[in-house]
């Protein structure tokens, strides 16, 4: 077979033709070969599944890092409590709204999905270029980071010396790697098996916290000073907004998976929904725990600060190693979902042209995007090798809130052109008013923070996101109009075994 008719789609070749696996011989070789039908991506997440990895990606690194910056950035422990819990309600107003995009929209991608939508090709590279290049890559490498400080603190490292840290995050994204290439139903075990250990982790603490508080024995604990303390800035509020919604980050998730999420118009919207009430209760508990075992100092002061509180409440001993592994177990099974996630936006963005196509190949029998969770996983080594824990995720939120605000406007913009839509079945639609209000909220939150001045944070995001602009004029012009890669994608298919995807086609 040569190469013409190993590569799926040539310069005039029919889209429609598309790549499956034929079993030669014994040995059940798998080649690449033309033919009228593609590859498929198969439904196997379910309400349970779909609910896990809400959860899972939410209660990940997040609530065990960044209750340190939170305090320091509100100044006192009622606000502290205050701003956990309007994050809570920021994410059940984001929820409401992809819930319905859910329902509107259910093309795998999540936010690139809607962006293209609303606003064109253009809107939805820029995204993808963020998302590729940094969101997704630099979340998954705070959260092995995370992994990495709680296991050096239980093997007593003096100090937390940066390569090992370094070494143990790397090698925890390539086992993930290997989970997401192996097998959609294996990603969702190992999800749904660590999703219990982390809610284990939280009913420990929550339940420490209680016992603290019930019995009086809660030491140097500042949790009855109430407002003493409170910073006033508006700019430093916000930014203590981005770590809580840091925390809170991946109520968006189960978008992203709607090709591959059984009845996505009722599952994708109760997974947000249940999955964001589930964690806002738990984080604003987890809170209340925290400030009621620590002193204010002690919590400014601590890494890891779940291990801080379980030498407080559970003594130096190997009890107060539970939590540090359970947290660990928590990181990964949030990385786990992360890394399943990401590379659907990939796939989605190349499967529409805004990507090399090959980045939306996927493989013969596992029906996995590898050549997605490929690149995904090489940018998240970078970011665990080359950044700092802080300083990412002070770049996330900016950026973040950003495409919120431009997600809450595609969704107004749909709405008016299915306005006359008599056949579109939509189970899920909320009031205006609250698509305005987490619209206002959004807005809030990238305009706040550069009161006091521009950040060096908005200038690093404008730069990022122009050259994305750039780039998608210049891969908009010379696509299609040169074979020099064809040569590279047909050996990407044959040692990866990958071939392209039938256009999507819409489910219920």
């Amino acid at each position: 077979m040569d190469q013409s008719s190993m590569r799926s789609r040539t310069k005039g070749a029919d889209p429609a033709k598309e790549s499956v696996t034929d079993e030669k011989d014994s040995e059940a070789e798998t080649v690449i070969i033309e033919t009228g039908k593609g590859l498929e991506l198969k439904r196997t997440v379910g309400l349970v599944g779909a609910i896990s990895f809400t959860v899972g990606t939410m209660i990940g690194s997040g609530i065990f890092i960044t209750p340190t910056s939170v305090l320091r950035n509100t100044g006192s422990v009622a606000l502290n409590l205050i701003v956990w819990s309007l994050g809570g309600v920021l994410s059940l107003l984001g929820s409401f709204t992809v819930a319905e995009l859910a329902c509107r929209a259910p093309h795998h991608g999540g936010f690139y999905a809607y962006l293209r939508l609303g606003f064109g090709n253009w809107m939805g590279f820029v995204y993808t270029w963020k998302a590729i290049l940094f969101d997704y890559p630099s979340s998954l490498a705070v959260k092995s980071l995370t992994f990495s400080r709680y296991l050096v603190s239980v093997l007593n490292f003096c100090g937390t010396p940066e390569l090992p840290v370094q070494m143990i995050a790397i090698t925890l994204i390539v086992t993930l790697c290997i989970v997401c290439v192996t097998s959609n139903r294996l990603s969702v075990a190992v999800n749904v098996t660590f999703l219990y250990a982390k809610l284990l982790a939280m009913a420990m603490i929550i339940v420490g916290g209680v016992y603290a508080l019930a019995s009086g024995n809660t030491g140097d604990s500042e949790i009855s000073t109430g407002f003493d303390g409170t910073l006033e800035s508006p700019a430093t509020i916000a930014k203590s907004i981005y770590f809580v919604m840091y925390a809170y980050g991946g109520w968006q998730h189960a978008n992203t998976l709607v090709e591959e999420v059984k009845k996505p118009k009722r599952n994708v919207p109760l997974a947000s929904i249940v999955g964001v009430l589930l964690v806002t209760v738990v984080y604003v508990m987890t809170n209340v725990s925290y400030l009621a075992a620590m002193s204010r100092d002690q919590m400014l002061a601590a890494d890891t600060v779940a291990v801080t509180w379980g030498r407080n409440v559970l003594g130096h001993g190997v009890a107060s190693l539970i939590i540090p592994l359970c947290v660990m177990a928590s990181t990964m099974g949030s990385a786990n979902s992360g890394l399943f996630g990401a590379p659907r936006i990939v796939f989605a963005s190349a499967r529409d042209g805004n990507l090399p196509e090959v980045l939306s190949y996927i493989h013969v029998r596992s029906r996995t995007p590898i050549p997605a969770i490929f690149v995904v996983t090489g940018m998240a080594i970078f970011y665990a090798v080359a950044s700092n824990i802080v300083t990412l995720i002070s770049l996330l939120g900016l950026t973040d809130w950003t495409f919120y605000f431009l997600v809450s406007i595609s969704l107004l913009i749909i709405r008016y052109r299915q306005r006359n839509d008599k056949n579109l079945d939509v189970p899920f639609k909320q009031p205006i008013a609250v698509i305005v209000l987490f619209m206002l909220l959004s807005l809030y939150l990238v305009v706040m923070p550069q009161i006091e001045g521009v950040t060096i944070d908005l200038l690093y995001a404008v730069v990022f996101l122009f050259i994305g602009l750039v780039v998608f004029f210049i891969f908009t012009c010379v696509k299609n109009r040169t074979t020099l890669c064809d040569g590279f994608v047909t050996t990407v298919q044959l040692l990866l075994q990958v071939g392209p995807t039938v256009p999507f086609a819409l489910s219920d």
